[in-house]
């Protein structure tokens, strides 16, 4: 199926269905990433209406199975085009939070003008809604217009920090929450000319540090097109942002060019850590800092209304069987490697000056039957990555788990539920 322009009516369709589903967007509820492609999306949402007509039955199942039945073709049409859809579903997101802006605006605005603090804080409030320097801009310009204030003195953001997204998280990767984000700008010096993502995804330091530093250079790395491409997307075409494939084992740069690298979670499933630490030594300049994050997964904790001890329990022991499949020497990751950055970075002639714990975290109230789906799904998943049959002991262990909890708690029941994920985060700098 190829990508076309969006029907309203097949968005209408989409939106009623996601909040049946209490999922914010269909990608998310089909349990899919952003990058999924639109045949991927075809085959997951096949199956979910396969499983569903099987449900029709079921009291609890009954309006959501009704509603995919009716509108799939709706659905399926949403669907074609991924990106296009979750722009929408961004738009309409970032729209429900204007009214929130406009309170901020509002009260700056009471004594007839705008002093750089307050501007300042406005655009601080906008951040943590999610919405972009340019809607702040506009819309602080439009309601000083309706009340006869002149804000020509207002500076506002320049082309390029505005055109660059800002984001309190990133779509597909839960564990970087608005807190990381907060972190991460606090530890990258705005004084940095040049920094060195070396496993960049879909450009999610960019986006949390370039919007604070307009004259920063950003170098994204990843060993993956699809993900550069996406990056590429969000970005659009900066001279202060480079692209390039590369791994965190070599990049493209001189020594001595980087003020700052990073490399969040990319080391635990690298073949050689030292020869990644390495390279980041090699292309900093003396006193350029390091920062390194990755979690530890022996530490991963699920809640609902409560600790899920026998789930934790069995959890930790898939955890620990995979660490020890992974063979955590001292040049191998593994899923507990988090701990072990700062005797790391040492090792390879790092100064280490700080080291800290980031509780990563996925809270929210949901329906335990939902959530229930999650606690299967993901230790098979983490296992398959691993290199370990979906239907060992331990996967086996965490189901039968899973099944209990079920036993016990009502499907419709309604509960803080989630996982925290301990990050790791140590800052280094080069002598």
């Amino acid at each position: 199926m190829t990508g076309h322009a969006l029907d309203p009516v097949d968005l209408q369709k989409a939106a009623e269905l996601c909040k049946l589903a209490g999922a914010p967007d269909l990608l998310t509820w089909l349990g899919m990433g952003r990058g999924a492609a639109p045949a991927e999306l075809h085959e997951a949402l096949s199956a979910r209406r396969k499983h569903m007509q099987a449900m029709q039955a079921n009291p609890k199942y009954a309006r959501l199975a009704r509603a995919l039945l009716t509108s799939f073709k709706n659905i399926e049409r949403v669907l074609a085009s991924p990106s296009a859809y979750l722009d929408e579903v961004e738009r309409q997101a970032e729209a429900a939070r204007l009214p929130l802006l406009a309170i901020a605006i509002d009260s700056v605005l009471a004594d007839g003008e705008v002093s750089e603090t307050e501007e300042e804080f406005v655009h601080k409030q906008a951040q943590l809604l999610g919405i972009t320097p340019v809607t702040v801009r506009r819309m602080m310009l439009d309601r000083a217009k309706s009340l006869g204030i002149d804000l020509t003195s207002v500076r506002g953001p320049t082309t390029e920090v505005a055109d660059t997204p800002s984001v309190p998280g990133a779509d597909g990767y839960p564990w970087w929450d608005a807190g990381f984000a907060r972190l991460l700008r606090e530890l990258v010096p705005s004084s940095a000319a040049v920094i060195v993502d070396g496993y960049c995804r879909t450009a999610m330091s960019a986006t949390t540090l370039l919007p604070e530093r307009p004259k920063a250079r950003w170098f994204g790395y990843d060993r993956r097109p699809d993900r550069l491409d996406a990056a590429a997307r969000v970005l659009g075409n900066y001279e202060r942002v480079l692209l390039r494939t590369a791994g965190p084992e070599r990049y493209p740069l001189e020594d001595g060019s980087a003020d700052v690298v990073l490399l969040v979670r990319a080391l635990s499933t690298e073949a050689s850590i030292f020869a990644a630490i390495d390279e980041a030594r090699r292309v900093l300049r003396p006193g350029g800092m390091f920062i390194v994050a990755e979690a530890d997964g022996l530490a991963e904790t699920f809640f609902f209304d409560g600790h899920l001890v026998g789930f934790n329990q069995a959890f930790h022991a898939l955890m620990a069987r995979l660490d020890l499949a992974d063979g955590p020497t001292a040049d191998r990751g593994g899923p507990s490697l988090g701990p072990r950055l700062a005797a790391l970075c040492e090792h390879r002639g790092f100064s280490v000056s700080k080291t800290m714990v980031h509780a990563a975290h996925v809270l929210k109230s949901r329906r335990f039957e939902r959530f229930a789906r999650s606690l299967r799904r993901y230790p098979a998943q983490i296992a398959s990555a691993g290199g370990l049959p979906i239907d060992c002991a331990e996967v086996r262990a965490v189901a039968a788990e899973v099944d209990r909890l079920s036993y016990r708690v009502a499907g419709d029941a309604v509960g803080l539920s989630g996982t925290v994920l301990p990050l790791w985060v140590v800052v280094a700098r080069r002598e």
